[in-house]
């Protein structure tokens, strides 16, 4: 089975197949990892490899070489990161750098490989937070690598060299949690999966379908023309997971702040606590009064939202057998 791991050291020292060297586009000696593969394959050796192949090699495009001098080694990728200061939306070239690396060494017949954090050091620009990016490029390549060649294995390693970037590695490697405020654009996408959580809702509501087969969501047309209004789109690793929408509108007779008008995880996602991050990311997002309605049969609703609420204290506000609503302030 294939396997990416994420380790504190050089990649230089790394006993695999295949050492990436972070390249230039001439595959001239540099500094950084560059610099330090050049010195241990030895200065002139490795330049008389890199001068058999044709340069130069544009952004997200790789060459391999031997290992000259290098023991730990049989071979030396060459991937050239896009440099961000002049190029800073170059994220696929990024990834097509780690993606190509992988593609050249099932070529070649290797099945090891070591990688640097590819542009996160001088070629990062302004970039934010460079390491978690290249981090998460290496995966979404070991990803479509994997998925696209699943009977041929490879041991990859992220080699993250300074100790302080560790946590930025380890959060991208974990992998990202986020959310996206919902665009004009993405309607019909929040149109459908609504639906589909809607019909998942009609296990604790009698809501019947319309002639159309959809159910009825009163105001959901405004989520696109009210300020007050906010829907957002919930992805892990760019996997789409998930959706909330928020509004300031009360259940109670109150005068909150924000309301959870609706909120999911999709089933198969569930269990690995992506709800409970994302609601307490979605409270940090908005700090003031709140109210968060559940439904006392849902017990997994129930569960998620009295543990989000219990930090803030919260009055119960009962509204009916089956209903009932959590009033809070994170201020």
């Amino acid at each position: 089975m294939s396997k990416l791991e994420l380790i504190q050291g050089s990649c230089v020292n790394q006993n695999v197949d295949a050492v990436v060297n972070a390249a230039n586009s001439g595959l001239r000696a540099g500094g950084g990892v560059c610099g330090a593969i050049f010195a241990a394959a030895g200065q002139d050796e490795l330049w008389a490899e890199c001068q058999k192949v044709k340069r130069p090699i544009h952004d997200g495009g790789v060459a391999i070489t031997s290992s000259c001098k290098m023991t730990n080694c049989k071979a030396i990728i060459h991937a050239v990161g896009p440099d961000f200061s002049y190029t800073p939306r170059a994220f696929n070239e990024l990834f097509m750098a780690y993606y190509n690396s992988l593609m050249i060494l099932m070529k070649n017949g290797y099945h090891s490989i070591a990688f640097p954090l590819i542009s996160s050091g001088i070629f990062a620009g302004d970039l934010k937070r460079p390491v978690v990016e290249s981090t998460k490029q290496c995966k979404r390549a070991f990803k479509k690598f994997t998925e696209e060649n699943p009977d041929y294995e490879i041991d990859v390693k992220i080699c993250v060299f300074d100790p302080k970037d560790m946590d930025d590695a380890k959060e991208a490697y974990d992998g990202i949690l986020e959310v996206k405020k919902v665009e004009k654009k993405d309607k019909m996408l929040l149109f459908s999966i609504n639906q589909k959580y809607l019909y998942e809702m009609t296990n604790f509501y009698d809501d019947p379908m319309d002639v159309n087969g959809n159910y009825h969501y009163g105001h959901f047309d405004e989520y696109f023309t009210d300020p007050r209004r906010i829907a957002y789109l919930i992805i892990k690793d760019d996997v789409l997971i998930g959706f909330a929408m928020v509004n300031p509108y009360s259940n109670i007779g109150g005068n909150p702040d924000f309301t959870m008008a609706e909120f999911t995880i999709f089933p198969q996602y569930r269990r690995k606590h992506y709800a409970l991050d994302t609601a307490k990311m979605l409270l940090s997002m908005h700090p003031g009064s709140w109210e968060i309605k559940y439904n006392e049969k849902n017990d997994k609703a129930k569960k998620l939202w009295n543990k989000v609420a219990e930090p803030y204290k919260p009055e119960v506000h009962h509204l009916n057998e089956e209903e009932t609503v959590l009033a809070f302030s994170t201020r």
